[in-house]
């Protein structure tokens, strides 16, 4: 096991339970993975848990070198594979042209609806900021749209870097309305993003195509 993975089951702040019960035994040895980034490749070193996966960033800062693994982009890139996904649907007809446009967010449903006027266009189960990266509440406009779209960051102990996320639409400084490929685990109460509203693929390119910049996005 690396050094910096062992410093990093050890905090507290990250496993109250204490790592042999959070974590548990390594279950792999550890092992180097070259991945592809905007500026060509990167190496990164992975080790299974029974809990968990972890992943150590070379290039990164000592306190954010260590971060779970993203079981969806990870292991695509340990098999040796790119995430591709198939062509945007196309957008729900607007019918109402003259009518404002309108998404609105549940977070204790776990799910959005969009309207144009007081006509419910498309819903769909949606998964937010899970424990100490909470979705904020509030009504703010779409600013920024991107078909495709690299979302990286680190906060709070956690670093990320997802190519390729499709259908990203920005309403409040790095919080969006996105597609998710990782996982499909939506409307059910579980939430797994850093902040995002995460949404399936087939719906998000729906409410992508329909809803342009400006658009009242309210999360409640």
């Amino acid at each position: 096991m690396p050094y910096q993975f062992w410093v990093y089951i050890n905090r507290q702040s990250l496993f109250p339970g204490g790592w042999m019960h959070d974590v548990g035994l390594p279950i792999t040895h550890a092992f180097d993975l070259l991945v592809p980034t905007d500026a060509g490749e990167k190496r990164l070193i992975m080790q299974a848990f029974d809990r968990t996966v972890l992943v150590l960033d070379l290039e990164a800062r000592e306190q954010w070198a260590v971060r779970r693994a993203n079981l969806g982009t990870d292991a695509a890139w340990v098999a040796g594979l790119t995430p591709s996904f198939t062509p945007a649907p196309a957008a729900p007809a607007d019918l109402y042209p003259d009518a404002p446009k309108r998404i609105e967010v549940s977070l204790d449903q776990q799910w959005l609806w969009a309207y144009q006027g007081d006509v419910l266009v498309l819903d769909a189960p949606v998964s937010t900021g899970k424990d100490r990266f909470e979705t904020p509440r509030g009504t703010w406009r779409i600013y920024a749209k991107y078909a495709r779209k690299t979302l990286r960051g680190t906060s709070r102990g956690e670093t990320w870097h997802v190519p390729d996320v499709p259908s990203v639409m920005f309403y409040w400084g790095g919080f969006a309305i996105h597609g998710v490929y990782w996982h499909d685990r939506f409307g059910t109460g579980e939430r797994y993003s850093h902040g995002c509203v995460g949404i399936a693929p087939h719906d998000a390119g729906l409410l992508f195509g329909w809803a342009p910049e400006g658009t009242l996005v309210t999360v409640r």
